[in-house]
C-alpha cells in the first residue's frame, strides 16, 4: 500500500507542478504609439506569437507607450459595437490542452472618459473560428491603472484542445462621447506590461502519469476489497 500510495503522490504532485499558470501572451507597449496593430512581445513555449489589432470602431490614436483609441464611445457594452480590441490564442503543439486563468490589463486614458462612474469594460471570447462570442461580466474602472478580469471560472475556456483557436474581444464605454482609452506600459519591464494572458498549457504526459498513479491506487483498493470479501 505504501508504495503504491507514494507512487500516486508523486505522480498528482508532478501534476500539480506542471499545471501552475503561467504568462501564455504578453504585451509591452513602451515605445509604441498610434499603432495600429501590435504582436505580442513574449509568448510561452507551446504558444503562437499573437496580433493584437482593432475593430473598424477603435481605429489607432496618438498615447505614448499605449495601444488606444478615441473610438470607445458611451454607448455600453454590445457584441453588436465595432468598437473593440482583439487577439486570438493558438496552442502550437499537437494533444495539448490549454486552461485559461485570467486576463491582466494595465490602462490609460483621457481624464474625461475615466471620470466616475469610469469606464465600463468587458472582454468577449469566441471557440468557433470568430463567429460567434460570448460576452463574459463587465468590471468598472475609474481612472488609469491595473485590473485583473478572471477567466478560471468560465468553462468553455479550461480544457480546450489545441485543435481550437481562442479569440478574444475587449470592449470599453466610458463617460464623454469619445475619449482616448486603452493598454499602456510606463516601462520596458515585464512587470509594467500593458496585457497579459494567464494560463496553463500541461504536458500529455503530465495527464499521462496522473492515469497511472489513479490506475495504481484504483488496482490496490479492488485487490484490498477481493481479500477481505
Amino acid at each position: 500500500m505504501k508504495k503504491i500510495f507514494v507512487l500516486f503522490s508523486f505522480t498528482t504532485a508532478l501534476f500539480v507542478s506542471g499545471a501552475q499558470a503561467q504568462a501564455l501572451l504578453e504585451w509591452n507597449f513602451f515605445g509604441f504609439s498610434n499603432q495600429v496593430t501590435q504582436v505580442s512581445t513574449v509568448n510561452a513555449a507551446d504558444v503562437a506569437s499573437a496580433t493584437l489589432s482593432r475593430g473598424a470602431g477603435a481605429a489607432s490614436s496618438i498615447g505614448g507607450n499605449s495601444f488606444r483609441t478615441t473610438g470607445f464611445l458611451n454607448n455600453g457594452i454590445a457584441l453588436t459595437n465595432t468598437d473593440y480590441f482583439q487577439f486570438s490564442l493558438n496552442v502550437t503543439a499537437p494533444s495539448y490542452n490549454i486552461s485559461l486563468n485570467s486576463i491582466s490589463m494595465r490602462f490609460s486614458g483621457t481624464t474625461s472618459f475615466s471620470a466616475s462612474p469610469g469606464v465600463t469594460n468587458a472582454w468577449a471570447y469566441s471557440l468557433d473560428g470568430g463567429t460567434i462570442y460570448n460576452l463574459m461580466s463587465t468590471f468598472q474602472k475609474v481612472g488609469n491603472g491595473t485590473n485583473s478580469f478572471d477567466l478560471s471560472e468560465i468553462a468553455a475556456l479550461q480544457n480546450v484542445t489545441s485543435t481550437n483557436e481562442i479569440f478574444f474581444r475587449y470592449y470599453a464605454s466610458g463617460r464623454t462621447t469619445t475619449g482616448g482609452w486603452g493598454f499602456s506600459s510606463p516601462s520596458a519591464l515585464p512587470a509594467n506590461n500593458g496585457l497579459v494572458l494567464n494560463g496553463v498549457v500541461p504536458e500529455p504526459s503530465t495527464y499521462a502519469l496522473l492515469a497511472l498513479g489513479a490506475t495504481a491506487l484504483g488496482l490496490y483498493r479492488l485487490r484490498s476489497a477481493r481479500r477481505k470479501s
